[in-house]
């Protein structure tokens, strides 16, 4: 058999078990998890801590009864406004940073000074300006989201392999130019920027449900530890880890296509994109 062909075959066969060796060792995670919480819940026999095998049961049944929709939306509906927001602000003034460096200069001590400041301890200030209504918890998740968006659109701009930006400058192109050329190759890190954002807008958002609103996710979790109903808590909690790790996951995809077809194609999205532009310029 010619070698070519048999290394062929043992490195898809390694890659065919790479991938489904890990999807095995996390289910094997989460199974094992499932099963030593099941044995401290049996031997606790609290009521506070309800089994994981009625728990399943618990999330099963909400999602059946409709009891947990309303809520489920609503967390929803303010999280999507809130880190749209975010990455269109961060995106942007990550943009500018990138075409105008003295901005940059100027504005960073401020924004580091305002980086660490939680949103949730800007919680009472919000609720005098703007009430105790869905615009202040967007603010809220808008405020915690935008500077991991901010600072990986800079990083992904400033990282751009040399050549591709070299090539569009042998052509004429000015600042704008090359950067419709160098977003695509930068988008894998402005991503992973949203995925923080995505991650950030959660927590703050149930925190904020938690103190002041009669809806979301973070509201029926708090109730229902209020009125001692202990399985639907718990299934409140796993319905935001699930939607959470559902939005992260979709992201991962996308993200994960997009690095591999930029392996592959960087040096032909390089003389392409450097074309148009030398056609344009003429």
């Amino acid at each position: 058999m010619d070698i070519t062909l048999v290394h062929h075959i043992k490195q898809s066969t390694f890659s065919i078990f790479y991938r489904h060796g890990k999807r095995l060792l996390a289910m094997v995670g989460v199974i094992g998890l499932f099963v030593v919480i099941q044995f401290v819940t049996m031997y606790l026999q609290s009521p506070m801590l309800p089994s994981p095998a009625t728990v399943l049961v618990s999330v099963v049944r909400l999602l059946m009864t409709g009891e947990i929709n309303e809520h489920i939306n609503s967390s929803l509906v303010i999280i999507i406004a809130g880190i749209g927001f975010a990455f269109v602000f961060g995106f942007l003034l990550g943009v500018l940073f990138y075409l105008a460096p003295k901005l940059e200069i100027m504005f960073t001590p401020l924004l580091n000074v305002m980086r660490p400041i939680s949103a949730i301890a800007l919680m009472p200030l919000f609720i005098v300006l703007f009430g105790t209504g869905h615009i202040t918890k967007i603010i809220i998740i808008f405020w915690t989201a935008w500077p991991s968006v901010l600072l990986n659109t800079v990083h992904g701009l400033r990282t751009v392999e040399k050549e591709v930006v070299e090539a569009t400058k042998i052509d004429g192109a000015n600042k704008v130019q090359t950067l419709v050329v160098i977003i695509p190759v930068a988008l894998s890190s402005i991503l992973t920027g949203l995925r923080i954002a995505i991650s950030g807008g959660w927590i703050s958002i149930v925190a904020a449900e938690m103190i002041g609103a009669n809806s979301g996710l973070g509201f029926y979790v708090l109730l229902k530890s209020q009125t001692f109903e202990y399985e639907k808590m718990f299934a409140g909690i796993i319905y935001i880890g699930l939607i959470g790790f559902c939005m992260n996951a979709l992201l991962e995809v996308v993200q994960r296509r997009m690095y591999v077809e930029k392996r592959a194609t960087n040096n032909v999205c390089c003389v392409d994109n450097a074309f148009w532009l030398h056609k344009k310029n003429r």
